[in-house]
Protein backbone atom coordinates (compact mmCIF):
# COMPACT_ATOMS: atom_id res chain seq x y z
CA UNK A 1 0.00 0.00 0.00
CA UNK A 2 1.72 3.30 -1.03
CA UNK A 3 1.75 5.57 2.43
CA UNK A 4 0.64 9.23 2.65
CA UNK A 5 4.25 10.92 3.16
CA UNK A 6 4.53 11.92 -0.43
CA UNK A 7 1.08 12.33 -2.25
CA UNK A 8 0.39 15.94 -1.30
CA UNK A 9 3.44 16.84 -3.70
CA UNK A 10 2.10 14.07 -6.43
CA UNK A 11 1.28 16.21 -9.57
CA UNK A 12 -1.95 15.65 -11.72
CA UNK A 13 0.62 13.97 -14.11
CA UNK A 14 1.85 11.75 -11.67
CA UNK A 15 -1.66 10.58 -9.90
CA UNK A 16 -2.52 10.54 -13.54
CA UNK A 17 -0.34 7.88 -14.22
CA UNK A 18 -1.40 5.35 -11.93
CA UNK A 19 -4.24 2.77 -13.44
CA UNK A 20 -7.63 2.44 -11.65
CA UNK A 21 -6.79 -1.14 -9.76
CA UNK A 22 -3.84 1.16 -8.50
CA UNK A 23 -6.01 4.02 -7.42
CA UNK A 24 -8.52 1.47 -6.08
CA UNK A 25 -5.24 0.18 -3.99
CA UNK A 26 -5.13 3.48 -2.14
CA UNK A 27 -6.39 3.75 1.26
CA UNK A 28 -9.09 6.74 2.22
CA UNK A 29 -6.08 8.53 3.98
CA UNK A 30 -3.97 8.36 1.21
CA UNK A 31 -6.70 9.55 -1.41
CA UNK A 32 -7.09 12.87 1.83
CA UNK A 33 -3.77 13.49 1.39
CA UNK A 34 -3.34 14.37 -2.04
CA UNK A 35 -3.57 18.12 -3.27
CA UNK A 36 -7.58 18.43 -3.84
CA UNK A 37 -6.06 20.41 -6.99
CA UNK A 38 -4.47 17.41 -8.09
CA UNK A 39 -7.48 15.08 -7.37
CA UNK A 40 -9.96 17.27 -9.34
CA UNK A 41 -7.16 16.01 -12.24
CA UNK A 42 -8.74 12.35 -11.98
CA UNK A 43 -9.88 10.74 -15.48
CA UNK A 44 -13.14 9.32 -15.46
CA UNK A 45 -11.95 5.85 -15.30
CA UNK A 46 -10.15 6.79 -12.11
CA UNK A 47 -13.00 7.98 -10.97
CA UNK A 48 -15.01 5.36 -11.84
CA UNK A 49 -12.53 3.14 -10.03
CA UNK A 50 -13.36 4.06 -6.58
CA UNK A 51 -14.84 1.49 -3.92
CA UNK A 52 -17.60 3.08 -2.48
CA UNK A 53 -15.59 2.86 0.65
CA UNK A 54 -13.13 5.32 -1.08
CA UNK A 55 -16.12 7.84 -1.16
CA UNK A 56 -17.57 7.72 1.73
CA UNK A 57 -14.45 8.02 3.31
CA UNK A 58 -13.12 11.25 1.20
CA UNK A 59 -13.01 14.44 2.92
CA UNK A 60 -15.39 17.25 1.90
CA UNK A 61 -12.61 18.83 -0.10
CA UNK A 62 -11.56 15.77 -1.73
CA UNK A 63 -14.87 15.02 -2.38
CA UNK A 64 -16.10 18.98 -3.39
CA UNK A 65 -12.68 18.73 -6.28
CA UNK A 66 -14.09 15.69 -7.82
CA UNK A 67 -16.39 16.33 -11.29
CA UNK A 68 -18.68 13.89 -9.27
CA UNK A 69 -20.77 13.64 -13.02
CA UNK A 70 -17.79 11.40 -13.59
CA UNK A 71 -19.48 8.63 -11.36
CA UNK A 72 -21.42 6.43 -11.97
CA UNK A 73 -25.08 6.10 -10.76
CA UNK A 74 -24.48 3.39 -8.16
CA UNK A 75 -21.07 5.65 -7.10
CA UNK A 76 -23.87 8.14 -7.07
CA UNK A 77 -26.26 6.26 -4.87
CA UNK A 78 -23.78 4.94 -2.36
CA UNK A 79 -22.56 8.58 -1.45
CA UNK A 80 -23.90 9.18 2.17
CA UNK A 81 -26.54 12.00 2.51
CA UNK A 82 -24.32 14.60 3.93
CA UNK A 83 -21.90 13.63 1.12
CA UNK A 84 -24.68 14.67 -1.09
CA UNK A 85 -26.27 17.95 1.15
CA UNK A 86 -22.39 19.05 0.69
CA UNK A 87 -22.36 19.02 -3.48
CA UNK A 88 -22.44 22.33 -4.50
CA UNK A 89 -24.65 23.71 -7.28
CA UNK A 90 -22.63 23.70 -9.93
CA UNK A 91 -21.68 19.93 -9.22
CA UNK A 92 -25.61 18.85 -8.68
CA UNK A 93 -26.21 21.03 -12.34
CA UNK A 94 -23.35 19.09 -13.99
CA UNK A 95 -25.40 15.80 -12.68
CA UNK A 96 -27.56 13.72 -15.99
CA UNK A 97 -31.05 12.99 -15.76
CA UNK A 98 -29.80 9.27 -14.98
CA UNK A 99 -27.64 10.53 -12.46
CA UNK A 100 -30.33 12.46 -10.87
CA UNK A 101 -32.22 9.48 -10.71
CA UNK A 102 -29.86 7.58 -9.24
CA UNK A 103 -29.93 9.47 -5.61
CA UNK A 104 -31.77 7.71 -3.44
CA UNK A 105 -35.00 10.03 -1.99
CA UNK A 106 -33.06 10.28 1.38
CA UNK A 107 -30.20 11.99 -0.03
CA UNK A 108 -32.65 14.16 -1.81
CA UNK A 109 -34.49 15.03 1.48
CA UNK A 110 -31.55 15.99 2.46
CA UNK A 111 -30.65 18.06 0.10
CA UNK A 112 -33.83 19.93 -0.22
CA UNK A 113 -33.22 21.44 3.61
Amino acid sequence: MIGTAGLPSWSTAQLAALTSTQLHALSTAALNAIATATIAGLTTAQVQGLSTTQLNGLASASLDALNVAQLTTAQLAGLSTSQVTNLTATQLGNLSTAEIGALTTEQLAAEAV
